[in-house]
């Protein structure tokens, strides 16, 4: 399966960075219908054809997602 990784850094902060996060997850869930779920700093999504995970950090964010066949 085709994957996505990267990783940023950011100057915001722990708390900042977890409330950006959620925020861009509200907007997945409302636009894409993506499952979300925080398992301590990491945000969990799932979807047809899309999963991985949001790792949040205290100075940067690193992405993982595994994409399905119409996503490739």
């Amino acid at each position: 399966m085709p994957s996505i990784e990267f990783e940023r850094v950011h100057g915001m902060g722990l708390a900042a960075a977890r409330g950006a996060a959620q925020r861009v997850a509200d907007d997945m869930q409302d636009i894409f219908s993506v499952e979300t779920d925080w398992r301590g700093d990491e945000l969990h999504f799932s979807s047809t054809g899309v999963s991985g995970v949001l790792r949040v950090l205290e100075d940067r964010i690193r992405l993982e997602a595994s994409l399905g066949f119409l996503f490739s």
